[in-house]
């Protein structure tokens, strides 16, 4: 076979650059078998008359096309230094992971680690407490005033929430924007609402106020709780802390309603294009 490997140069990108040279190329070659595109060497237009690539099995690819191929896409990156010292690498790509289910029934693999073996064993007993047998909370996440924002699932506060056992309601809606209306919320029917607000501010009276108004029967129970913004994008131990409130406050509504069957999941796609203003 002739002319069934591609070649794809870095330098024609972004120039020559010197020690970095070998690591941008590398960079460029996993690019390329992560999103199964072969990537265009610029400005190319003649060949070098030494090479006959016609005869060979390597070709230089002029355009950004897709990578189709039977097996695992294979890159190889050649780094040649200037002091002569040449670098060969070899990449193959990775095997497909199997599919994963959130609603999978376990078991699952829980990490800790302490000083002493007294300490473990208190750890490992407080991780059984837990999370034994614990039912998830659905939430709604406001952020703003109007209109109302939810977060996207890729946040802190949603990794706060998922260690809590709690989901976020629309952390995998298909939200054509970042805005839901109060109808929406009120559909889905969460079990609690976390809002952007100082602990300790009049912002968590006048959430639980609005939608005790609305009937949404969490609010009525109590079940509003505050984050600062500051804490809810910024890893250390602010959010730490409010990890650790946001847990308590779920175990409370656990505890609350222990003989209450749980609620059917929310629609698939709960959100609204509009929103409502408080």
């Amino acid at each position: 076979a002739k002319q069934f490997c591609a070649i794809c140069s870095v330098k024609t990108n972004i120039g020559h650059a010197m020690a970095a040279a070998g690591i941008a190329g590398l960079l460029k070659a996993v690019q390329a078998v992560r999103h199964r595109t072969l990537p265009p060497s610029l400005n190319f237009s003649m060949p070098n008359r030494h090479i006959d690539f016609a005869n060979s099995p390597f070709v230089v690819n002029t355009v950004n096309r897709p990578w189709e191929s039977a097996h695992p896409r294979r890159a190889v990156v050649s780094s040649f230094g200037f002091s002569g010292t040449n670098a060969h690498v070899l990449i193959e790509q990775a095997p497909e992971a199997p599919p994963t289910h959130a609603s999978a029934s376990g078991p699952y693999l829980f990490v800790a680690s302490a000083k002493t073996e007294a300490a473990l064993a208190r750890r490992i007993a407080a991780l059984r407490a837990r999370y034994a047998g614990r039912r998830t909370i659905s939430v709604f996440i406001e952020i703003g005033t109007e209109p109302l924002y939810t977060i996207g699932r890729d946040t802190l506060l949603n990794d706060a929430l998922r260690t809590c056992g709690g989901v976020n309601i629309y952390a995998r809606a298909p939200l054509a924007a970042p805005q839901v209306d109060a109808e929406s919320v009120l559909l889905a029917r969460p079990e609690a609402i976390v809002t952007a607000a100082a602990a300790n501010g009049r912002r968590r009276q006048q959430r639980q106020a609005y939608w005790s108004a609305l009937r949404l029967p969490a609010a009525r129970a109590g079940h509003v709780y505050a984050i600062d913004p500051d804490e809810l994008f910024r890893p250390g131990p602010r959010l730490v802390q409010a990890t650790a409130d946001l847990c308590r406050d779920l175990d409370q509504i656990r505890a609350a309603t222990a003989a209450t069957p749980q609620r059917p999941a929310p629609p698939s796609d709960p959100a609204r294009p509009r929103a409502t203003r408080p």
